[in-house]
């Protein structure tokens, strides 16, 4: 065993990972699992590609279903353009090609999103064709075996890497051996810490007898990232929200957002509510802020968002699109604010009938809030509210809190109940009740300002 391809391909048989594409020669969902599998770990598109495959189950089916529908199944995946790319790809088989995913390298290159590595990927694994692959771990591992120090992302570099991937290319099974060369370079040539104690290339590794297989690949210069500041305007009228499909040139294009302000550093909400924007969306009706929920920083490739949602409800319809709130869950829309939406759990309490409700939400490791605590007004002063915090608290004592928090006006009717139930004084936000509404709160006869927050461990 004297060459690469042969100590690659026996190192392949014995620890090469068991895939379901690794099991068909179907282009399409070889193809399939590139496009999920394009800047997402094996772990996590594993469960797309299973539900891709069960929904669509051939090219014909992706092809004539809606876009919508394809990107709420993407949904959480993320790069959403490669969701609009793939639907798009197979329209174009459905109709250049009538329905049969294509075999030659060029034709599939042709496909709307594939580039040189898709396009070689599926070919050599589908029909066997001699395109050697080069991604991420390819380079890898090239750049390590032969000491190169051109960077992988230069004009050079691509030429160069291009050139001797061919080269390595074992013409007896083109399909194997890729996907040899990119397991060894998932599994062993890995970007930190590579096994090469126990590599069986590690006689033939130039990198290695170098000492700088940890400077290889060379990149160019990083590129910059940026910070972002979205501001959600979360508004209900009546049984509806105000919903938009986000348009092109931007992140998350043909996805589903509530309005949104964007500025370019934190922004106050009373700059929120001078701006146009807000005017334009909310301008000349009434509306009442119902809570401000800042979300912890998103972090895309090159981008770092800093999101807060603002909850409004208003009372008469605006120039705006509209879907029913019970319809919510059926749009695709971003993960940042699916992760909103889905940040609060609703717990219930029953006795011979619903009794008292609670939204609870995870603010961080061990540390959960009460964001609406309700009873019903029959049932109010019968003990229902302590009974609903101490089932709340058990919960979140189950799922691993360490404490709960619950925020309130400086009321005569909730500060005593809370600490009633064993919430002790934690620290106050100064003048929220009048920065955050455009109108005084009473609550028990007092002019409510300061958020006070109360503490319980659990």
């Amino acid at each position: 065993m004297d060459n690469i391809s042969d100590i690659l391909l026996d190192w392949y048989a014995r620890h090469g990972r068991d895939l379901p594409w690794r099991r068909t020669r179907d282009p399409y969902r070889i193809w399939l699992s590139e496009v999920i599998l394009q800047q997402t770990r094996v772990a996590q598109g594993m469960d797309y590609y299973l539900r891709f495959t069960e929904r669509f189950p051939d090219v014909g089916s992706l092809a004539a279903a809606p876009e919508d529908e394809v990107l709420k199944l993407w949904q959480g995946l993320g790069y959403y353009s490669r969701a609009c790319n793939l639907h798009a790809a197979a329209r174009q088989v459905a109709e250049r090609f009538g329905g049969v995913f294509p075999r030659s390298y060029d034709e599939v290159r042709s496909l709307r999103g594939v580039g040189d590595y898709t396009a070689a990927a599926v070919c050599s694994a589908a029909y066997d064709a001699p395109c050697a692959v080069l991604d991420g771990n390819v380079f890898r591992v090239l750049a390590r075996l032969f000491d190169i120090d051109l960077p992988i992302d230069s004009t050079a570099g691509k030429r160069t890497f291009a050139e001797l991937a061919q080269t390595q290319l074992d013409m007896r099974c083109p399909g194997r051996y890729n996907q040899a060369v990119m397991d060894f370079g998932a599994l062993q040539c890995t970007p930190a810490q590579p096994g090469c104690a126990d590599c069986p290339l590690a006689a033939r590794c130039l990198a290695l007898a170098a000492g700088t297989v940890a400077e290889r690949p060379v990149k160019q210069a990083k590129t910059k990232v940026r910070d972002r500041w979205f501001n959600y305007l979360h508004v209900t009228c009546g049984d509806r929200t105000l919903l938009r499909r986000r348009g092109e040139g931007d992140i998350w294009q043909g996805l589903y957002e509530f309005p949104m302000i964007e500025t370019d550093r934190a922004a106050d909400f009373s700059e929120l509510t001078d701006s146009e924007e807000f005017r334009t969306v909310l301008g000349g009706v009434e509306w009442r802020l119902l809570r401000s929920v800042a979300m912890p920083k998103h972090q895309l490739s090159h981008q770092t968002l800093h999101a807060v949602f603002h909850r409004f409800e208003i009372f008469s319809p605006v120039d705006f699109p509209s879907v029913p709130t019970a319809t919510l869950g059926d749009y695709a829309v971003p993960r940042l604010i699916d992760r909103y939406l889905d940040r609060g759990t609703l717990l219930a309490l029953y006795d011979g009938g619903l009794r008292a409700v609670c939204v609870v939400t995870k603010e961080a490791p061990g540390v959960f809030e009460i964001k609406n605590l309700a009873v019903e007004p029959a049932f109010q002063r019968q003990g229902y509210g302590r009974a609903m915090v101490r089932h709340v608290a058990g919960a979140c004592r189950t799922a691993g809190g360490t404490r709960l928090l619950v925020g309130t006006g400086d009321s005569a009717l909730t500060l005593p109940f809370y600490r009633a139930c064993g919430f002790r004084e934690s620290h106050r936000v100064p003048n929220f009740f009048l920065q955050f509404y455009d109108h005084p709160i009473y609550e028990g006869g007092r002019l409510l300002s300061d958020m006070v927050y109360l503490s319980m461990e659990l």
